[in-house]
Parts: C-alpha cells; sequence; structure tokens
C-alpha cells in the first residue's frame, strides 16, 4: 500500500474497518461531544482568565491614583519644610544680630 499523501487531504490512512475514508463532520454526535467539552472549558478557562486581567487592571488604575494623591502630599510636604527651613534661617540671623547688639557670646 502506497504511503498517504498528507499535503493534498488523503485521509485513507484514517479509516478503521467498515468507515468511509472521509473525516467526520461536527454534525457526528460522537465528535460534538467530545469536541466540545475541551472547547467550552477551554473557553471558560479563557473567560476567568479575561476577568482576572479585568480586576488587575482596576487595581493597577486605583494604584496610579493612589499614587499619584501621595505624590502630590509628599509635594505639598516638602514644600511646607523648605518654607520652615527658610524661616529657622530668617530666625537664626536675627538671634545672631540680638546677640551681636547684647555682645553676649556663644558658649
Amino acid at each position: 500500500m502506497p504511503s498517504p499523501d498528507l499535503r493534498n487531504g488523503d485521509s485513507s490512512h484514517l479509516q478503521d474497518a467498515g468507515e468511509s475514508a472521509k473525516p467526520p463532520d461536527a454534525a457526528s454526535p460522537k465528535v460534538a461531544v467530545m469536541n466540545a467539552a475541551p472547547d467550552t472549558a477551554a473557553i471558560e478557562h479563557l473567560r476567568q482568565l479575561g476577568r482576572g486581567l479585568d480586576k488587575l487592571v482596576e487595581d493597577v488604575d486605583e494604584l496610579k491614583r493612589r499614587l499619584t494623591s501621595i505624590e502630590a502630599l509628599v509635594a505639598i510636604v516638602h514644600r511646607d519644610l523648605v518654607g520652615h527651613s527658610d524661616r529657622i534661617d530668617r530666625v537664626d540671623a536675627r538671634l545672631e544680630q540680638i546677640e551681636r547688639c547684647l555682645e553676649f557670646r556663644r558658649i
């Protein structure tokens, strides 16, 4: 028997005793049941992955919003610290002037 040419769709080697050479069609109940379960399981798994991914995207968006808020608050705190530092420097300069006027020496 010559070897089948699979490139041209020759499926004669797939024949079982008493069956025709044509491949089973989707209308066959046995084929439909066998193919439906794996397809359904795979599709359901993909749906679950999609839902998980959607939840992950929502979580990342929420984290971005919260991080932006924290960054804004840190900027405000930094600005306040700079302002306090400037004020302390001015108070220190005035204290030095007062000490010179009173001829007060630091120990």
